[in-house]
This record gives structure tokens, sequence and C-alpha cells, in this order.
């Protein structure tokens, strides 16, 4: 209800991206100078980086608690374990051009990274300080950041740039399942009972929720939001105009409301081999018809042909055809006079 504030931590304009409490001393990360620490809840700090050493090694994203230990995630020299006062490295991430680590945290007794660009989550079992990396997905047309790694109903969910994806044999394979969630957004992921949290970030931040890792609801849109955490029933929002808090709903709507609109959401994976699958929302019953065009106009397939449901619909198109640029086509007709009827076109690449 009320805040103090801490004595400055230091004097040179910088970020705070993590905090904790370890030992009995609070632990803060900087985007740049490092790790500092209080003995006395922020009176004073002291500087604490003797082995952070590497590129990047002075921006701290996470901290991480285990077996007694101290873990901190940086943003390019990997995972560094405190001992005593010093840091040594843990494992290494950055021979796997996994250095810069935007998220470390725990499910279970395992590690998890999300680190590098390429979309690959790495796990670090019990008793090993070594990293196995898992790629979630396909390399994408641009960078593929893993925010964050969460475990929801015996399932593991990642939030990243290209959305949400799951995985329900611990992480060997992934599956996309992020429906509705915009990809080219910062997702990030908070379970809460029987509801899983995702909000999308970029000039703004969307707010989504779910019960089964499929259907995503959307709640509203807010400024940018930089962190969020459930604590004692509670979500909280650390957004650029302040600390917000809201008490959590006791259930979630199982069927969401219709879109207002036709929408179609970009093929994923996109660049593809040999299968992709095409999402797209009904307002209203429409005749649809969907079909694959190559670069000469000619008609490759045929996805979709008759009368469709108001709702969400996917279809999957798996394909012998030749590495190169396709295109899909839907068109959308309905007798309903509140909506107009639709027709789009998108681009995909298909790499053998």
């Amino acid at each position: 209800m009320t805040w103090t504030q801490s004595s400055i931590v230091h004097d040179r304009s910088m970020y705070i991206d993590a905090i904790t409490e370890f030992d009995g001393k609070l632990f803060v990360g900087t985007g740049g100078n490092g790790v500092f620490t209080s003995s006395d809840n922020g009176q004073s700090w002291q500087s604490l980086n003797t082995g952070l050493v590497g590129l990047g090694s002075h921006y701290i994203s996470s901290f991480a608690e285990h077996g007694g230990s101290l873990y901190a995630g940086t943003q390019g020299g990997g995972v560094f374990r405190l001992q005593d006062t010093v840091w040594s490295p843990f494992g290494t991430l950055t021979d796997s051009l996994a250095g810069n680590v935007e998220f470390l945290g725990l499910i279970g007794d395992t590690f998890v990274a999300g680190a590098g660009g390429n979309g690959y989550v790495w796990f670090s079992e019990p008793g090993s300080n070594g990293w196995t990396g898992v790629q979630v997905a396909p390399l994408q047309t641009a960078v593929f950041i893993i925010y964050s790694v969460v475990q929801f109903k015996d399932t593991l969910y990642v939030g990243s740039t290209y959305g949400v994806h799951r995985s329900t044999d611990n992480g060997l394979t992934w599956e996309y399942c992020g429906w509705g969630v915009p990809n080219g957004r910062r997702v990030r992921l908070t379970p809460s009972g029987e509801t899983l949290y995702a909000t999308a970030s970029s000039a703004n931040t969307l707010w989504y929720r779910c019960t089964s890792g499929d259907n995503w609801e959307f709640i509203e849109s807010t400024i940018y939001s930089y962190n969020e955490a459930v604590v004692n029933g509670q979500f909280y929002a650390a957004r650029s105009d302040g600390l917000w808090k809201t008490d959590l709903p006791s259930s979630v709507n199982r069927n969401p409301s219709l879109p207002d609109k036709y929408i179609i959401e970009q093929n994923y994976p996109n660049p593809f081999n040999p299968s992709t699958t095409i999402r797209f929302y009904l307002p209203v019953q429409s005749k649809v018809t969907l079909k694959i065009y190559n670069v000469l106009g000619q008609e490759v397939d045929t996805l979709a042909d008759g009368i469709r449901a108001p709702g969400s619909h996917s279809v999957t198109w798996t394909t012998d055809t030749p590495s190169g640029i396709y295109y899909y086509r839907i068109e959308a007709v309905t007798e309903s006079r509140s909506v107009e009827n639709f027709s789009f076109t998108g681009r995909m690449i298909l790499l053998r």
C-alpha cells in the first residue's frame, strides 16, 4: 500500500531489470553495471561483479535460486553462479551462440533458459552444469526470442516473438498454439490456477487468457507493461505509468465472443516444409474458399470450399510441390447485412 524509496543504486543512469532476495540480502541486476547487493533493505548498495566477464555480462536479465546458490542470466555472457562473493560461468551457452539470456527459471529441479535469437529453449538437468538446446520451431524471417517458459496443467509453454508454443513431452518437441495472440511482439506467459495469461507487447500491451492453451480470449489493450506477476490472488503489472493490480476473476469465459470482423492470420510456420497451418476467424456463417496459387497465378490446391460456422477455423497444407513462393487466397461470402464479404491474399515460402 505504501512504498519507500531506496538509496540510489549507482550514480550513472541505468535500468534495473532483475531483483531478488537471497541469503538475507537484496540483489538487483542492472542494464550495464552488473549486480549490486544490499544488506540493509536498500539503504546502501555494494557492487558484486567479480567474475562477471565477457561481452554483455554486466547486463543482467534475470535471477534464479536453486540448491542454495544464486544464478544470473546475462544479455551476452550466458549464465553465472554466485559462490561466496565471486561469479563463475555456469555451462557454455556462449559457445552455442546462446549467451544472450532473455529468460532464466526453474521447472521443478530443471533449469530452463530462453537464450539466443534462434528459437531455442535450453535445459540443464539437476546435477549438471551443461545445457541441452531444443529448437521450438524452424527459424523465421526475423529474430526468434524466447521470453518466458512456464508449466501449465502438466504442459510446458513458451512465449516468444512468434507467439505461443507448447510441449507435452517435457520439452522434446513443440507445437504452435498461439492462435489469436499476434506474432512479432514480446509475448510473456503467467499461469494462475486454471488460467494461463499472455501479454503481447510492442508499442502497447495486448492482454489474453485461456484455459486450454488453444482458444485465447482477448482481454484489453493497455499502455506498455514491462513485467507481470500473480501474488495472493491478484495480478500485478509493472507498466510504464506505474504499478497496477487487479483481482483475478474466479472463472473465465470458455466460449469467447465471436469476432466482429473477418480475420486471417499469417500461415505458421513460415517458411515451412512440408506443412503449414492457416488460421481464420468468421463473424458470421459464411461460404469460404481458400486456395493456394503459385507465382504464375496457377491454382495449386484447394484447402476449403463450403459453408463454415462463425468462430475460429484452421486448415493445414501439406505439399510435395517444389520450393518457392506461394500465395493463399481466402474469399468469404455471407448473406448477413451486418458484415461485408471478405477477401485476402497472403504470401508464404516453402523451403526444402
